[in-house]
């Protein structure tokens, strides 16, 4: 993959005028919180799932909010 392909798909790029680069943290939090709202959807749709499934997701999603 050539490097230009990269950049392009990077979202570093979009970013307003002194507004400084993402840092490691922001990627963690930003990550973190779609995680944690993908979760949360899966229980809120949970049509399909046992309540073992939707037990275990709940414990998943205690564990990631603990997370920093």
């Amino acid at each position: 993959m050539k490097l230009k392909t990269l950049l392009k798909e990077s979202n570093a790029w979009d970013r307003k005028f002194g507004q400084s680069l993402p840092t490691l943290e922001d990627t963690r939090k930003a990550y973190k919180t779609k995680m944690i709202k993908h979760i949360q959807d899966m229980v809120k749709y949970s049509d399909r799932l046992g309540s073992d499934d939707i037990n275990d997701l709940k414990d998943l999603l205690k564990l990631i909010q603990k997370i920093k």
